[in-house]
């Protein structure tokens, strides 16, 4: 198959999480994008939760195939795998803790997304005639939906720019995203006894 480059993304750094283009890997005899996602958060200032992805993305359609997770929360170390089968719609997830391990198959109707890649490479048509829009995408354990709730002027740091503002449901997060651009510029997401602020303006 052939197919361009991911957009948007060679490397993006901030404080709290690094996401970079790695290339192209072949497996079971097919060529994919390779997406690596490294975070670093705080909850509350005190608990703290260090994750890297690895996510093999088709090279034309950017849905993901393969996720290599491993998460530290609280000292406690944890490896997820997640196999996607897009074309039959099923995800099979691995989780493994220490010794323990556990697998579970679940059906989800096509297509199947990663929340990372949403965030970052979502097929969102952002214009401002699309404002109070809401779409629809199947993850994995939830089907989530995205508002485009409107288009704000705000105050950063090279003076008044606009960005759209995206309410996402059931669990409350936003997404900001400066006009023209892709890559969102500030996430807020749900967490235990409060949010997570990942990127700011």
């Amino acid at each position: 198959r052939t197919g361009r480059k991911v957009p948007s993304v060679e490397k993006l750094r901030r404080r709290s999480f690094n996401l970079e283009y790695l290339g192209r890997d072949i497996f079971d005899r097919e060529s994919w994008d390779v997406i690596q996602f490294s975070s670093n958060v705080k909850i509350l200032a005190i608990f703290e939760i260090e994750s890297q992805e690895k996510i093999h993305l088709d090279i034309n359609t950017y849905l993901p195939s393969r996720v290599e997770r491993d998460v530290k929360f609280l000292g406690r170390e944890e490896s997820i795998l997640e196999e996607y089968n897009q074309k039959e719609g099923w995800v099979r997830v691995t989780n493994t803790r220490a010794k323990f391990t556990e697998q579970r198959l679940i059906q989800r109707a096509p297509p199947i997304h990663n929340s990372i890649i949403l965030f970052f490479l979502h097929p969102i048509d952002l214009k401002e005639n699309n404002i109070g829009k809401t779409f629809e995408f199947n993850l994995p354990l939830q089907k989530i939906s995205v508002k485009i709730k409107e288009l704000r002027k705000i105050a950063a740091t090279k003076g008044v720019e606009e960005f759209y503002l995206l309410e996402g449901s059931p669990r409350k997060f936003l997404i900001w995203i400066k006009k023209g651009q892709r890559l969102p510029q500030r996430l807020e997401l749900p967490a235990f006894l409060g949010k997570v602020v990942i990127l700011k303006i």
